[in-house]
């Protein structure tokens, strides 16, 4: 799969991608809505669909849980969403399971949730083949203390993947892989406070996936990208990217956004503004691990 990808897409790891908490709300508001967790924000797909895109939504949370399901902000009315399977009841086997924390695999119909979302986003993929779209797909199988769950999942992306790429649709889809925060569930180390889990709470995974297309190679775009990789980011980076991206790649300003405190990662960044304890930082993250992230 990754000689496949070289050759459709060029792969970028944020390596100094920071999160503004240890936890998802506060990280997640950040990236979806621009916003700190005190203040209201506009939901990045109404940019999207403002910009004529068809949007689409999944999640193997159930929405009753979700972090924003009672949440002031803004409202977004999805084109086509699919978040109530995880709701029924027949996925839960027995008390372990009822939690999002589950160290039980969430299975209904014989198959897992994970599987029945991304054959949902196939579907939406498959319905607007020649129209601009979108689709946010979020799962919380990795949020459970043993690691392991998450682990019977590898062969169904992997398999999603292959089919996306045996089918073409590589060729004009960007793609957003991320983590909202890093590993916090080893129950048994927390209980001593170890410095290094405390470095682990704030570094999440981010990998951007571009098609090799010409205008990734135009106007220095990718030697852009790829020095911003090694450059201290946060959520609201993310969140100023993706509203680029629903306006074509056109340059915004800090103006279209609700707070400005995210730069798109298409842009040149300012290594010598970007680091935590900055003044445009301080307030807002909530543990920094500069020392980690500059080593």
């Amino acid at each position: 799969m990754k000689k496949i990808l070289k050759k459709k897409m060029t792969i970028f790891q944020f390596l100094k991608y920071h999160s503004v908490n240890t936890f998802t709300n506060p990280n997640l508001k950040a990236a979806y809505f621009g916003a700190t967790f005190d203040c209201n924000g506009t939901h990045f797909a109404n940019y999207f669909k403002n910009n004529g895109y068809i949007i689409g939504r999944a999640s193997t949370l159930c929405e009753k849980i979700n972090v924003y399901s009672n949440s002031p902000l803004n409202y977004i009315i999805w084109d086509h969403e699919s978040t109530s399977i995880p709701c029924i009841k027949g996925a839960y086997n027995n008390k372990m399971t009822n939690k999002l924390s589950s160290i039980i695999r969430r299975c209904l119909f014989g198959k897992d949730i994970f599987k029945h979302s991304l054959q949902y986003l196939e579907s939406f993929w498959t319905a607007y083949l020649k129209n601009n779209k979108m689709f946010l797909f979020d799962s919380g199988e990795g949020h459970e203390p043993t690691g392991q769950s998450v682990g019977y999942l590898d062969k169904i992306f992997y398999n999603f993947l292959f089919k996306f790429h045996r089918k073409q649709w590589f060729n004009d889809t960007d793609i957003f892989l991320l983590s909202d925060h890093g590993q916090h569930l080893i129950v048994p180390l927390k209980l001593f406070h170890p410095y290094d889990i405390q470095y682990e709470l704030t570094l999440p995974f981010l990998f951007i996936f571009l098609p090799n297309k010409k205008y990734l190679y135009k106007n220095n775009l990718y030697e852009i990208i790829k020095e911003n990789q090694q450059i201290f980011i946060t959520p609201f980076d993310i969140y100023d990217t993706l509203i680029h991206i629903a306006y074509g790649k056109k340059n915004i300003t800090n103006q279209n956004l609700s707070v400005p405190l995210g730069n798109s990662l298409f842009t040149e960044l300012n290594y010598k503004e970007r680091f935590c304890e900055s003044n445009k930082y301080n307030s807002q993250i909530i543990v920094c691990n500069c020392k980690k992230i500059n080593d």
